[in-house]
């Protein structure tokens, strides 16, 4: 369950629904406490999910000779 390719999937897949949102939050946002902290959290999840992606991508192809 725990294998790299679902790993990087699943990565895939939760930046693909955070960048979904954050262009939602474009159209309709509405300035309240609830969406900044919304906001936020999105932020937090895609930069997350993108540095771990690219470390996974970038760190073992460094490892492989």
């Amino acid at each position: 369950m725990y294998s790299p390719a679902f790993l990087r999937t699943a990565l895939v897949l939760l930046i693909g629904a955070t960048a979904f949102n954050l262009g939602r939050y474009s159209v309709e946002f509405s300035g309240s406490t609830a969406a900044w902290v919304a906001l936020i959290c999105n932020l937090i999840a895609l930069a997350a999910a993108l540095g771990a992606l690219a470390y996974d991508f970038w760190g073992t192809s460094a490892k492989r000779p």
